[in-house]
């Protein structure tokens, strides 16, 4: 007889207490539904069609689906098929794109009708991409199953019943679970293999600390995060519009009694200018507020703070593809620190964090992925990157990245270390310190980025930040002091919207 399996994430979504069944689980910003009663048979219904399809215990799949309910359904079949799951956007860049399908060489492609359609036609692909949305080349699932996704109402239309069809086995903790790549902009990626282990980990810490229920409805722009709010027991609204648009948010969050989001810092400065172009606040109803996946420095918090009702948890995350989470803090406590360097937070229960001779900030813990892909040894412990110390009161302080060090005139200048003071000047918004190195000199020039979000014109800010850096409020160690100013529009690439230092650099030269 055919296996089926289940596993320690499965059981957060297809058990729980019974009083949950006749919730609401999804639902989407169109008017779509599932509740927890039905996600067992929707999930069984397409682990049966994929177990048809070919699809083998181990096998590595690709999901192509637009944010939808079905996006999340397809998700968890493809778990519980015994599959495992490759998270590659084609958002990230055709090229990018391509050499991470080649580096997972999944077997299967899930793709919904419309992505089909489009990849298969020259015509429909190229008006698609005019309009910013990036559809990979057809080629690069050579090789590959392609399935075209169904629809909600063809799934609940299915009335097939699987049970006796398969023995339902139990995968173990330790079991491949989910590849996801690390955030880069070179076709040379590196791929990072979670278990159902790590995976658990992950929910139960973000679970004790965001204190969830089914009475909770969550937001993300992220759909991972849809998959965590699920998955800790709560519920989730998926917009069906893959941009954010704040106005929109702000509509989302009132019409479906969303009391939790995640979000990302450039969300959050977009919703501060909303808010304040229209004099308004965020809705009280928000109880917890979550920043990932880029560093969220103090002075946009301190914006932030105030379109933010003071009965409003707001809390940022550190954390990385290797393991997630590895600390969070209270935005206020974030405002209020008043030393060197960007406040992290203590390190989650279970989470160690040392750092190396050079500072740099070693972690381990349950939550650690297994290994990296292509790789045999198995990870004990993952080297972040990151410069820091450990501060009785604040817990983690981060000081610099080992890769973004500028050295000028003999001096090591980490820009984390100084970007968080930058950042409170009034009228500076998002704010970036690059260095670009000077032939002429045999030296780096030190570049500060800033946006302008003051009525001053730009170069009256330039000057105002100049002052305050050398000797004003905000001033800084001179040897760190810019010399260059300039107020652009700073760039931001990935799903995580983090700062691209890489086209800074190429727009100081």
């Amino acid at each position: 007889m055919r296996k089926i399996f289940t596993n320690n994430v499965l059981d957060r979504l297809l058990g729980g207490p019974p009083r949950r069944k006749d919730l609401v689980a999804l639902m989407d910003t169109r008017g779509k539904e599932v509740t927890f009663r039905e996600l067992p048979r929707l999930v069984d219904t397409i682990a049966d069609s994929l177990i048809s399809e070919g699809l083998d215990e181990g096998d590595r799949v690709i999901i192509l689906i637009r944010p939808s309910i079905e996006a999340v359904l397809y998700f968890f079949a493809v778990s519980r098929a015994g599959g495992v799951v490759v998270l590659a956007d084609p958002a990230m860049g055709r090229e990018v794109f391509a050499g991470r399908v080649g580096l997972a060489r999944p077997t299967l492609v899930i793709m919904d009708p419309l992505i089909g359609f489009v990849s298969g036609s020259a015509v429909a692909g190229r008006i698609i991409r005019w309009l910013g949305t990036e559809i990979p080349d057809a080629d690069v699932y050579s090789g590959m199953s392609v399935l075209i996704s169904k629809s909600l109402s063809s799934l609940r239309n299915h009335k097939k019943n699987i049970r006796g069809k398969y023995v339902e086995e139990r995968m173990d903790d330790s079991a491949d679970a989910l590849i996801v790549f690390t955030s880069g902009t070179t076709s040379v990626p590196k791929g990072v293999v979670h278990t159902f282990r790590s995976i658990s980990s992950m929910l139960t810490m973000v679970s004790d600390r965001c204190k969830s229920s089914e009475s909770d409805v969550f937001y993300s722009s992220q759909s991972y995060f849809v998959l965590v709010s699920l998955l800790i027991g709560a519920r989730a609204v998926i917009d069906r519009r893959a941009t954010f648009d704040p106005g929109r948010f702000i509509r989302i969050t009132k019409s479906f009694g969303v009391n939790k989001v995640y979000i990302l810092p450039n969300e959050g400065e977009r919703l501060v200018g909303y808010c304040a172009g229209k004099r308004i606040g965020l809705p009280h109803s928000l109880k917890l507020i979550l920043f990932g996946s880029a560093p969220a420095l103090a002075g946009f918090l301190t914006r932030f703070e105030t379109i933010t009702s003071s009965r409003t948890d707001v809390k940022c995350i550190y954390g990385s593809t290797e393991i997630l989470p590895i600390s969070m803090i209270d935005m206020r406590d974030k405002i209020g620190f008043s030393g060197k360097g960007d406040p992290l937070g203590r390190p989650l229960s279970g989470v160690s964090v040392n750092c190396s001779e050079d500072g740099e900030l070693i972690v381990s813990g349950p939550n650690l992925c297994d290994r990296y892909l292509h790789e045999t040894d198995r990870m004990s412990s993952y080297a972040t990157g990151d410069l820091g110390m450990m501060d009785p009161e604040h817990g983690i302080v981060l000081s610099g990245r080992k890769k973004d060090m500028i050295i000028k005139n003999g001096h090591n200048i980490y820009p984390s270390l100084f970007e968080p003071t930058i950042s409170r000047i009034p009228g500076v918004g998002t704010c970036a310190m690059i260095g670009v190195f000077d032939r002429k000199r045999s030296d780096e020039d030190v570049i500060l980025f800033i946006e302008n979000v003051s009525e001053l014109l730009d170069s009256d800010l330039e000057k105002r930040v100049r002052r305050e850096l050398s000797s004003g409020q905000f001033s800084i160690d001179q040897y760190a002091v810019p010399d260059r100013i300039s107020c652009v529009r700073i760039p931001v690439s990935g799903r995580s919207r983090k700062i691209d230092k890489g086209l800074l650099r190429t727009m100081a030269r």
